[in-house]
């Protein structure tokens, strides 16, 4: 499978505020820890609703 970064073509990213519990907060920063394919929680977070909105 081949990567492809769709960023040029989603428009600039936007600053949101959430609110999640400290538990999920934790799990989400492990994973990004010990998985290379994401950059940080946001990448984590914006890979998980690509995920979830595909249709």
């Amino acid at each position: 499978m081949v990567e492809v970064d769709l960023s040029e073509f989603e428009g600039k990213p936007q600053r949101i505020n959430i609110s999640l519990p400290d538990t999920l907060i934790k799990r989400i920063d492990n994973a990004v820890k010990g998985n290379t394919s994401y950059r940080d929680r946001s990448h984590f977070l914006a890979e998980a609703a690509r995920h979830e909105l595909k249709g």
